[in-house]
């Protein structure tokens, strides 16, 4: 029996790379909140940003978009609300900024 070979196989194509992201985001800041269920979380506060097309040097170079986005340290987006509260979209935890 002849040895697996490595790579795809010759009839397919191998993926094609993804494009490059128009946007990506820089970690600002991040504290702990309680919950309402009474756990405790790590939110992670960080700036949108894009991709600057206006230098063509070879590196990638972004711009602040001034857009800030709160998220759980495990990813889940965070909404932030006037009053200083929090709710974590998928799960609907309320959270609350500890001191």
């Amino acid at each position: 029996m002849p040895a697996p070979r490595a790579g795809p196989p010759a009839h397919r194509k191998a993926p094609a790379k993804d494009p490059p992201m128009d946007l990506k985001l820089q970690l600002l800041d991040t504290f702990h909140a309680k919950g309402d269920d009474g756990k405790d979380y790590k939110v992670c506060a960080y700036e949108r940003q894009r991709r600057d097309d206006t230098v063509h040097d070879g590196q990638d170079h972004w711009l602040p978009t001034g857009v800030i986005e709160y998220r759980l340290d495990s990813g889940e987006q965070i909404e932030p609300h006037a009053d200083g509260s929090m709710v974590a979209l998928h799960s609907g935890v309320r959270l609350t900024r500890s001191a």
